[in-house]
């Protein structure tokens, strides 16, 4: 039987370590578009207009569209009933390709940023300034998340990563709005910064770490890998990976996190269904249950081995209430 101070030593080592992505995630739209504007507003007379670049964009997804095989759904009714790490890597190789296909894409698409040095001489001051005006009264954030921060994050500089595709470090920083965060603990596809200019100013360029999915499979690793070393065994920690795109799916089934698809089904239904029904392949009666039941925030999908799930949930605030909960039945 566990006594009553045996079992505050069992709550006090576990460890909630929340990865998170960053655009209509954290943010209630996707922030690429509202970053794009700053060279425009300093500089009205600046070409070619962001135009050009939506428009490379699609031109590129259409030249390298992918040939390879995509099997959909990703939980197909062959797959083991249980992820684990001796199977994630054979069950989800073909999205993998996939995924690490569609750099081709993405490189296609910032290569062009770069070569007409759209954010070449921006400061970083001034980057951080836009981000805070554009985010006034946290408008750009998805309601709860504060909330979910101040109660569920204990310790910012150490439990706290942002995983994200987005193009400015400094902007997701300002964004989140939290100094206790790690800036290290940002990742991104960020401007490059030079080293030789006063105040710091970004390159032009992009570093093109992180594009795809299969890119923050890698990341994700490296951070499960630096926290289990550093952490020696000394802690029970739970590793929350929290998405809502196509990119996010292989992180969310990673068999070592609780992997959450934060959509709601009625702001964002097609969104809702495209992943749910067609990507990943959950039945329709489930699927129109976490639709229709306003009373039910958060929903299991997929069990994996080590007492991790996947789960689907409709906004920080349930997803509060599902760590919450979570937590409490792990340290009975």
């Amino acid at each position: 039987m566990i006594t009553v101070l045996n079992q505050a030593r069992i709550i006090k080592k576990m460890r909630n370590i929340i990865i998170s992505d960053f655009d209509e995630t954290i943010t209630r739209c996707d922030t690429i578009g509202t970053i794009a504007k700053l060279p425009y507003l300093l500089n009205p007379q600046l070409k070619p207009a962001w135009s050009h670049f939506t428009k490379n964009y699609m031109d590129g997804f259409r030249k390298y569209k992918y040939n390879g095989t995509r099997p959909l759904p990703l939980l197909s009714p062959n797959a083991p009933l249980i992820i684990s790490p001796s199977n994630f890597d054979e069950l989800f190789k073909d999205e993998l390709q996939y995924q690490n296909y569609n750099r081709t894409i993405e490189l296609n698409s910032v290569n062009e940023v770069s070569k007409q040095q759209l954010f070449k001489s921006i400061t970083l001051k001034q980057m951080k300034q836009f981000a805070k005006e554009q985010n006034h009264g946290n408008c750009l954030l998805r309601g709860g998340f504060n909330q979910f921060c101040s109660s569920v994050i204990k310790n910012f500089q150490d439990d706290f990563y942002i995983l994200s595709i987005n193009w400015s470090r400094e902007f997701i920083y300002e964004i989140i709005g939290n100094k206790e965060v790690n800036p290290d603990h940002v990742l991104c596809n960020g401007l490059k910064v030079s080293a030789e200019k006063s105040p710091p100013t970004y390159t032009g360029e992009f570093d093109c770490g992180l594009l795809t999915g299969s890119d923050k499979i890698k990341s994700l690793n490296e951070i499960l890998g630096k926290i289990e070393t550093h952490n020696n065994g000394n802690e029970t920690c739970c590793y929350w990976y929290i998405g809502d795109s196509e990119t996010d799916l292989l992180s969310v089934l990673h068999p070592s996190t609780n992997g959450v698809l934060l959509i709601d089904p009625v702001e964002n239904p097609s969104k809702f269904l495209k992943i749910t029904e067609q990507i990943i392949g959950l039945p329709s009666d489930k699927i129109t249950k976490f639709q229709t039941d306003n009373a039910l925030g958060w929903l299991k999908f997929c069990e994996k081995e080590n007492g991790n799930f996947a789960y689907l949930a409709k906004s920080w605030d349930s997803l509060r209430d599902l760590i919450v909960e979570t937590s409490n039945s792990r340290c009975q």
